[in-house]
């Protein structure tokens, strides 16, 4: 099969394209997005897709400007030539036509037609509700972008890998030779998978073996099981005879744990008595301790409070005497503070008079500046106002100006086309030349001229024009001709143009019109001087100018307002420099009242920061004479009601002695019954009675465990089937012999199996090895166009095993991508070539090596080269740079070719 050429009209972006292909390698390249891809799929869609569509598959073919796409290829097959012309849509169709040998006639074929391509490309597309699926030989020879590094495992997994196979049948016969022996090897492949899964050759879960040892694993269990049982129950006797000895040696000692329990609780009792004694002994004492120690410190401190008594009296003395002194030093600073304030007083005075000497100065001083400023802005503005009057005045000028300079480029023009048309009016028309003999009149048309003799009269005659003279004659003079009519008609046309020119510029000719330009020019250009005047009198223009001077208008009101408000007179023929001098000497003037007035304040403040701590130490001292005093009432009072209460110092020591001796009385005792519990030793005696105690409640428990334990295991033995246990062990020993003997036998009968199938299998691998003969072949001769040094191996499921001297053996999955999209390339190429045989085939193949690196695709491109004489190699790329210097059979530019028939027929949509 060639494919000769494919028109696509309305397909997604292409509004219209034809490629023409030849034989050979066709490289068909363009920028990406120009159409390439969007071209491979019309192709695809113009051979194996129905022209009836709908849905999203319709939705992906159609442009979005609207339109149906339409397909056409033209391919050779079998020395025919067939075209096939599809339009897709709901109601869509597919037409074919062939042409038999080298004739001229092109006949439909009838029937179905997609039906009838299918049959006769021998590949297709079948579209189902989960997707569209590759028939035939199409993954095998159409190679899109994404898919040129496929496993050709993958690649030739359906329909392709059938094809291939029966071409390779063709070629070296069946993979398996001899009579019935592809049945006689899946009935032994078949029985040998009922015995052992593929692969791993462990037996299947339904084979006899696998349930032979099934049920010796089961029998092998239920002895091992059994025997454990009668092991666990032996187990059980004997712990039933342990716990049972346990429990009679405990009710044995548990009454001689609870005599020595009673006797190490009385001890304890006795114990905890003495305790208690002896703490309410030592709690006695200590009371009468306390008691004798309270009446001791009430002694001494009676004898305290006496001594403080003595002392206050003699403080209460000297902060009398203090505070009498700071009332004396307080009246006598207080006399001076009069005089301090008087001074004070006209300090003020003195600085208030000068700030407002200051201010008046201040205020004169910024009076004559915003006057001075007002005058300057004034000037300004009268400047100002003077220039705009006269831009006024000359804008109204040039207002009263029609002409303009276009006005008298025109009115030169149309002057230069009369004069032109006059002199070709005079080229053309006839000339009469008249000589006076004599005086006398002479009549040219209308007009009469009286001539003298001698005197000669010349006049260009464009029209019918009577000459006469005098009475004499009548001479009639008619020019004629067209070209004559026609400059005479341009002279009047051109003329009268030119007139009316003149009198819509309001000038008489065109000297007039070029003064009143130049006037014009003139009067712009003092415009123009006006205006930068005026921009550097005024840059933000005369209304804001105006708006400063009302501005400075109102300071200069406020400054006049602040000095009326000062009482002082306006300056008077006083200058800038003097009012700022005058400033600055009543600034001088102000600084030094104030220094003055700040000084006395600071002199009357230190004064009353004195007098404030003498009023301070003055009141600390009346408060502590107060509290002095205070104080020593209260001690006074304590100390009467002590003796009130207690009597006096020796009433009070007799009965602290008193209190002593009880107390000493008190410990002697508690020594006595510290030595008993010293004897008895309490923590012992409780310790062994909490001993006891725990001993005999453990007993108990270790009994109640036992008795408990001994009622479980007599359950257990109830359960577990004494009496059977014997029999039933028996049994399922038989049951494991005959087992042993079933395992063995379908072990032995597998093994068979297993051995005639690897037999038979190596032998098959053989057959398929001089099957796979040619096209291993083939692949290798062309895998050493690329690297001598390599070697591929091929599977019988097409599988590539790649072997380089540097890199060792390695399947196709470990390769890189560049080295994957190269060996699958040579793959498909090599079973490409084989499926042609003597015919051609074409393969496609969409920027299929863009991870093959530059020195690889030089050698690939020589392959390409190579093999495009045996097959139809079409290459659509967006590196032409690669295959440039290749030397294609056919070059196809696609932006080029959509710019030739889309352009035309864009403009024939737009007529």
């Amino acid at each position: 099969m060639l494919i000769k050429s494919v028109a696509v009209r309305s397909y997604r972006t292409i509004r219209h394209a034809k490629v023409d292909l030849t034989a050979g390698l066709n490289v068909i390249y363009g920028d990406n997005d120009i159409g390439k891809s969007t071209l491979i799929d019309a192709l695809r869609a113009g051979l194996v897709r129905p022209g009836r569509l709908t849905g999203k598959v319709l939705a992906s073919m159609c442009p979005r400007d609207g339109g149906h796409p339409e397909v056409d290829v033209c391919f050779e097959l079998a020395g025919d030539e067939y075209t096939v012309h599809k339009k897709f849509a709901s109601n869509g169709s597919t037409r074919l036509y062939r042409r038999s040998g080298g004739g001229d006639v092109l006949r439909e074929i009838t029937g179905d037609p997609d039906e009838e391509l299918t049959r006769l490309l021998r590949f297709g597309e079948r579209r189902t509700a989960r997707g569209a699926t590759d028939l035939g030989i199409l993954p095998l020879i159409w190679v899109t972008q994404g898919a040129s590094g496929l496993a050709p495992s993958e690649v030739m997994a359906g329909e392709a890998g059938t094809a291939l196979s029966m071409r390779l049948a063709e070629i070296g016969g069946s993979a398996f030779d001899g009579a019935g022996t592809e049945h006689l090897f899946d009935r032994v492949r078949a029985e040998y998978e009922r015995h052992f899964t593929p692969g791993r050759c462990e037996p299947r879960t339904a084979s006899p073996l696998f349930q032979a040892r099934e049920d010796l694993e089961r029998a092998e269990a239920e002895v091992k099981e059994l025997h454990q049982r009668r092991t666990e129950l032996d187990a059980i006797f004997a712990e039933r005879q342990r716990c049972e000895r346990e429990r009679r040696e405990l009710a044995e000692r548990l009454p001689v744990l609870e005599r020595a329990l009673e006797t190490a609780r009385a001890t304890w009792e006795q114990a905890r008595s003495l305790l208690a004694q002896r703490a309410a002994a030592a709690s006695e004492g200590k009371a009468l301790r306390l008691e004798a120690q309270a009446a001791r410190d009430r002694l001494t401190g009676r004898r305290t409070t006496q001594s403080e008594i003595a002392e206050l009296r003699g403080m209460v003395e000297i902060a009398a005497r203090a505070a009498e002194d700071g009332a004396e030093r307080l009246r006598m600073h207080d006399a001076g503070r009069e005089d301090l304030a008087r001074h004070v007083d006209a300090a003020t005075m003195e600085e208030r008079a000068a700030e407002r000497r200051l201010r008046v100065a201040q205020a004169r001083v910024e009076l004559l500046q915003e006057s001075g400023a007002l005058a300057a802005l004034e000037a300004r503005l009268a400047e100002a106002e003077s220039i705009e009057r006269r831009v006024a005045k000359l804008h109204e000028q040039l207002g009263g100006m029609q002409i303009r300079p276009e006005d008298l480029e025109r009115l030169s023009k149309l002057e230069r086309d009369a004069e032109k048309a006059a002199a070709a009016l005079k080229a053309v028309a006839a000339s009469v030349e008249i000589v006076v003999l004599r005086d006398g009149p002479i009549g040219i048309d209308a007009e009469l001229s009286q001539l003298r003799a001698g005197q000669h009269v010349h006049r260009q005659v464009a029209a019918r024009t009577v000459v006469r003279v005098g009475d004499i004659a009548e001479i009639v003079v008619n020019p004629g001709g067209s070209s004559l009519a026609a400059a005479h008609e341009a002279a009047n046309t051109k003329q009268s143009a030119f007139r009316r020119a003149l009198e819509q510029a309001s000038v008489t000719n065109v000297a007039d019109a070029r003064a009143a330009v130049e006037a014009r020019r003139a009067i712009e250009g003092a415009i123009a001087v006006a205006n930068a005047k005026l921009g550097a009198v005024a840059p933000s223009g005369v209304p804001t100018l105006r708006e400063e001077r009302a501005a400075q208008r109102a300071k200069t009101k406020a400054a006049q307002s602040l000095l009326d408000g000062a009482d002082a007179a306006a300056p008077s023929g006083e200058s800038i420099d003097e009012a700022r001098a005058n400033a600055k000497a009543a600034d001088r003037v102000h600084q030094a009242a104030r220094t003055a007035w700040v000084r006395a304040q600071a002199v009357l403040a230190r004064h009353d920061a004195q007098r404030a701590e003498l009023l301070a130490a003055r009141d600390v001292a009346e408060s502590q004479v107060t509290g002095t005093r205070r104080r020593l009432t209260d001690m006074e009072t304590a100390h009467a009601q002590s003796v009130e209460r207690d009597g006096s110092d020796a009433v009070l020591e007799e009965r602290a002695r008193a209190a002593e001796a009880v107390a000493d009385e008190a410990d002697r005792n508690l020594a006595t019954l510290a030595a008993r519990v010293a004897e008895l030793d309490p923590e012992v005696a409780r310790n062994r009675a909490e001993a006891a105690d725990r001993a005999r409640d453990t007993a108990r428990a270790e009994g109640a465990r036992l008795e408990k334990e001994i009622h479980g295991l007599d359950a257990r033995l109830d359960q577990a089937e004494v009496l059977d246990a014997d029999d039933r062990l028996e049994i399922a020993e038989a049951h494991l012999a005959r087992a042993k003997k079933t395992e063995e036998r379908c072990a032995e009968e597998a093994e068979g199996v297993r051995l005639l199938y690897e037999t038979l299998r190596t032998c098959r691998e053989e057959a398929q090895a001089r099957f796979l003969a040619p096209l291993t072949s083939e692949v290798q001769r062309l895998a050493r166009q690329l690297d001598p040094t390599s070697k591929v191996a091929l599977d019988a499921t097409y599988g590539v095993q790649l072997e380089r001297a540097a890199f060792g053996s390695h399947s196709f999955q470990s390769l890189g991508g560049g080295c994957k999209e190269q060996i699958a390339t040579v793959v498909r190429l090599a079973m490409a070539g084989i499926l042609a045989g003597d015919g051609v085939l074409p393969v496609l193949f969409d920027d299929a090596m863009v991870n093959t690196s530059n020195t690889r695709f030089d050698r690939m491109a020589d392959l390409l080269l190579g093999m495009a004489s045996r097959l139809q190699i079409i290459v659509f790329t967006c590196h032409w740079e690669r295959y440039a210097t290749l030397g294609a059979h056919n070059v196809v530019d696609l932006g080029r070719v959509r710019a030739q028939l889309e352009v035309p027929a864009r403009a024939v949509a737009a007529l």
